[in-house]
């Protein structure tokens, strides 16, 4: 269970230090192996679409996957990993003609880290009920 919640951004735009290192904690979770590779199989899963970099996923274990994940793992524990921008596409609204909505779509090496930290916070995490929001009610 986590004991603290990270404090709000200073000027730094960075988390202040918490006493109980919570936020330290988890990041290091997010770095571990075998987290990195339950992301892998996650993104192998879905199978989205490529990047702005250009990059698939057949790509991926073409270059090979343990060197990829070795390559993030380090990117993330040396904190030198950042993000590429993603991918803008327009795509059509369902059932409305000639009308469209934006779709944002990150590159793989970003989805593995999506992946993880979202692995990593939804086993700290108390599941909330399906289709509700926290501090909402169904009733009017």
């Amino acid at each position: 269970m986590i004991r603290s919640v990270p404090c709000s951004m200073r000027f730094t735009g960075r988390p202040r230090l918490i006493p109980d290192g919570g936020l330290h904690a988890l990041f290091d979770k997010v770095c571990r192996r075998d987290v990195l590779q339950r992301a892998w199989v996650a993104v192998r899963t879905n199978n989205g679409a490529q990047g702005i970099d250009k990059t698939t996923v057949a790509q991926v274990e073409e270059y090979g996957v343990d060197r990829l994940l070795e390559e993030v793992a380090v990117e993330l524990q040396e904190r030198r990993y950042r993000p590429l921008p993603a991918r803008r596409v327009l795509i059509p609204k369902p059932g409305l003609k000639d009308q469209y909505r934006p779709l944002s779509i990150p590159a793989v090496r970003d989805r593995i880290v999506q992946a993880a930290v979202k692995i990593v916070l939804e086993s700290r995490l108390p599941p909330l009920p399906r289709g509700a929001l926290a501090g909402s009610s169904a009733e009017p």
